[in-house]
């Protein structure tokens, strides 16, 4: 096994800035790509990549590279498509020429006998077709990690080359930390826990950081635009995202019975699976087929319960709370639900037919606001069997990335004024500020503060304030924090 880094933007002329569109396209496709071609560029650099290319192999690693920064790494698999045309390597290098089998000239697919992983998509439109496909592309880190210095590669490796292969000791060094910045606390708190709730001031994005947790879980990517077609219908299969609420019940959950009319008979009515049960269900399909499997290849599922407070746990799971505990994963923690003894479609314990546990490759991810009224009400047994993460505002205001650019420094003033006044106020606290979320509205508001206040603000803090002594003083003061203006009234 060789761990190497694949270069996007070789050559002279080549900067972070300009690589990262090429990153981000490979980190889609879930392939390493090149383009280089006899006659399109210098023939010496066209050599040494091609011979480069025939070194790596099925099983070894590629820590994905822009110009001086590394980004991810994938284990190298065979390609995905298959062949067109079947060429040989070689011969195009000791001939120097592709032939009629140039991008622009021919489309298809074409592997190569003296290579098991190289190949060339010539469908693709902007050239970007030689690749190497990768089981998929891990630990995606945004900023990158500096990579350039010689020192990391083996002699003779040439800096402007795509392919330079690295020393095992500083591939793993990048590895371990890609795998720290990108998981963060919350993801390795999930992997360890199994089950996690996400609680923290309104706004704070907890439900968008439930759903990246997923993404990062299931395919080592923190947003849905980097999946490949195949991964966007595992994500389907792979998540479920429900929502509770206080009519919500052990029926809608697991189990129960549902009205069910066939055709020509009389209404009546069937056991049927809710919604957790059935995505158990799928999950242990998923867990016994990739039982022999290697660790990294083995199927995970993510349950998503948003504002899990509001419903009536107790009602909801009944019998699962022993199952739902980390330590009881899989069949040791099977149990019996409500109507087993009238149910004909257990498929889950071998050995009694009227069991049910929760796979060992599910895990549930809660959210919920600190100041729901219904928190105080959330059972301790349960309490017991999640993790909990505070999601503070200032922890996500990344959130605003791309979208409110223009304004992001004065939101961030602005929020940090106002939630430092809420926190010092007695009768709110910590637990009542203000999340990043409300501050995407300045995108649709062009950057107007007065409006996001006014339509959006200053109504949650009158709700907030209501029937306190000295309201009107505190809002005022809370607006003065808002606008920079020095507090003279309203402290308390």
């Amino acid at each position: 096994m060789k761990y190497w880094t694949f270069k996007h933007k070789p050559g002279n002329n080549a900067n972070e800035y300009d690589s990262k569109k090429f990153v981000e396209k490979a980190i889609k496709l879930n392939s390493a790509l090149m383009q280089f071609e006899y006659n399109h560029q210098d023939q010496g650099k066209v050599t040494q990549n091609w011979n480069k290319i025939q070194e790596i192999e099925e099983g070894d690693y590629i820590l994905l590279r822009g110009d001086e920064k590394i980004y991810a790494v994938g284990k190298v698999i065979k390609p995905r498509k298959k062949a067109d045309e079947i060429l040989n390597l070689e011969k195009i290098i000791n001939e120097k020429n592709h032939g009629e089998f140039h991008s622009g000239e021919f489309e298809g697919i074409i592997h190569f006998d003296d290579s098991s992983v190289f190949y060339e998509d010539l469908d693709e439109e902007d050239g970007w077709g030689q690749r190497i496909d990768v089981q998929s592309w891990m630990y995606y880190y945004p900023k990158g990690i500096e990579a350039k210095s010689q020192e990391y590669y083996l002699p003779g490796s040439n800096e402007f080359g795509v392919n330079k292969q690295l020393t095992e000791k500083a591939a793993i060094i990048f590895i371990e930390k890609l795998k720290k910045y990108f998981m963060g606390e919350e993801l390795s708190i999930l992997e360890s826990n199994k089950n996690i709730v996400l609680t923290g001031a309104p706004g704070t994005g907890k439900t968008f950081l439930a759903k990246e947790l997923a993404l990062k879980m299931l395919f080592g990517k923190d947003k849905i635009e980097f999946l490949s077609e195949e991964e966007k219908v595992q994500l389907k299969a792979q998540t479920s995202f429900v929502q509770f609420h206080p009519s919500y019940d052990y029926t809608d959950f697991i189990e129960g019975l549902r009205p069910y009319k066939e055709e020509g008979k009389e209404l009546g009515f069937k056991l049927t699976n809710g919604i957790f049960k059935s995505f158990c269900k799928e999950a242990l399909l998923a867990y016994n087929e990739d039982i022999n499997k290697e660790e990294s290849l083995k199927r995970k599922f993510v349950f998503i319960i948003d504002e899990i407070n509001r419903g009536e746990i107790s009602k909801i799971f009944g019998e699962l709370f022993f199952s739902l505990d980390p330590g009881y994963r899989g069949e040791e923690g099977a149990i019996k639900t409500q109507y087993y003894n009238i149910n004909e479609d257990y498929h889950f314990v071998d050995i009694d037919t009227k069991s049910f546990y929760i796979p060992k490759n599910v895990y549930v991810i809660g959210t919920m606001n600190d100041i729901d009224r219904s928190v105080e009400s959330f059972d301790f047994a349960m309490r017991r069997r999640f993790a909990w993460i505070e999601v503070k505002p200032e922890d996500r205001v990344s959130m605003w990335d791309g979208k409110i650019d223009k304004f992001k420094e004065d939101a961030k003033k602005k929020m940090n004024a106002l939630n430092e006044i809420i926190t010092k106020e007695e009768s709110l606290g910590s637990h009542y500020q203000i999340g990043p979320a409300y501050f995407l509205k300045l995108e649709e508001y062009q950057g107007d503060f007065n409006k996001l206040w006014n339509n959006h603000l200053d109504i949650l803090l009158k709700e907030y304030l209501r029937g306190l002594p000295n309201y009107n003083e505190k809002l005022i003061s809370f607006k003065n924090a808002y606008d920079g203006t020095p507090q003279n009234i309203g402290q308390s």
